[in-house]
């Protein structure tokens, strides 16, 4: 039986979407549906158990989350295998089915991934190979990651990340969006680390993972994924993906980036990339003074907020370095 894992948040359009989705699309297959709710509105239990009263329902009392949500959940499924799946998805034919199968009947493999795309087909990144390092955290600052762009195209470097493939790929992390793991997996590797809030955890729960077994993308696989709407919605961002660095989300996902390279990768890549995100700060303030002369007062905001997230980075060095269990939760 598969365990099939919601952290919820504000989402009770998409969790109910996405739960009729299952059931549809699910009709000759065995599983259970557990929602780990991170602090949703009073009359949210009562309005799914309502809907769908077999599902199991654990309050966390707060917003606690994502590592923390999926913990909780795993602790009590009755699966063999767990489907860590964001309520912001939709289930197209019976992809899940299909993954769980083709997971258990390979020895070889301990979790199982999909191509994941948004609701008007582009497609998003599902996956990805580790890079030395965490160096790829530095490709979203502005000044930086330009540079970095620009020399990988001179020398034909690829990207490291997995986008629509057609077929079947080993990787070394799966989008936590829809992450299928063997249960003796993670009695091997772990529970998900409870230090991160959101963002980048189960990219550090797949370097632990990968130490007991191969990941795979199924490329043939597919499900809709909006992409980040509760966070989006809670904090007002507007832009598609994850490069807005200038917001207090953009903060946590600097903060959980930098985490997870402290963990996985030690003090010294963490020291080095950090001092990179603190050479931003230079940047920032000399292209602001740009933007300043030209009157363009909306990207001297974004430049001011992107420089205010660079230096509360840097005062939670003691604590990184420290390596002491500390929740980072930021927003």
């Amino acid at each position: 039986m598969l365990s099939i894992i919601f952290v919820y948040y504000h989402t009770r359009f998409f969790l109910q979407k996405c739960i009729e989705s299952i059931i549809e699309n699910e009709t000759d297959f065995k599983f259970e549906i557990i929602v780990s709710d991170n602090g949703s509105a009073s009359d949210d239990k009562d309005f799914f158990l309502k809907l769908f009263p077999s599902i199991v329902w654990i309050d966390m009392m707060g917003n606690y989350g994502f590592a923390r949500g999926n913990n909780a959940a795993m602790k009590v499924a009755n699966g063999d295998c767990y489907l860590l799946l964001n309520t912001d998805t939709l289930l197209e034919n019976n992809a899940i089915s299909i993954c769980y199968t083709r997971l258990n009947h390979d020895k070889s493999l301990v979790a199982a991934g999909l191509n994941l795309k948004f609701d008007d087909g582009a497609p998003q990144i599902s996956g990805s190979y580790f890079v030395a390092g965490g160096l790829n955290y530095l490709l979203p600052l502005p000044v930086t990651g330009f540079v970095i762009k620009r020399l990988s195209k001179l020398i034909g470097k690829k990207a490291p990340h997995v986008i629509n493939r057609a077929e079947s790929v080993n990787v070394d992390w799966i989008s936590g969006a829809f992450l299928m793991v063997k249960k003796s997996a993670v009695l091997s590797a772990g529970f998900m680390d409870e230090d991160f809030f959101l963002y980048a955890e189960e990219t550090e729960w797949c370097y632990r993972l990968g130490r007991v077994g191969n990941l795979v993308l199924f490329g043939d696989l597919s499900v809709i994924h909006y992409e980040g709407f509760s966070s989006k919605l809670e904090h007002n961002d507007q832009e598609r993906g994850y490069y807005e660095l200038h917001t207090k989300r953009g903060f946590q996902l600097m903060v959980s980036n930098i985490l997870r390279i402290r963990k996985q990768y030690g003090l010294i890549w963490y020291l080095f990339i950090l001092i990179f995100y603190s050479l931003e700060v230079v940047w920032s303030f000399i292209i602001s003074c740009i933007f300043l002369l030209t009157g363009s007062s909306e990207k001297l905001k974004r430049w001011y907020g992107f420089s205010l997230n660079i230096i509360q980075l840097v005062r939670l060095m003691p604590k990184m370095i420290s390596g002491t269990p500390y929740f980072y939760k930021m927003i």
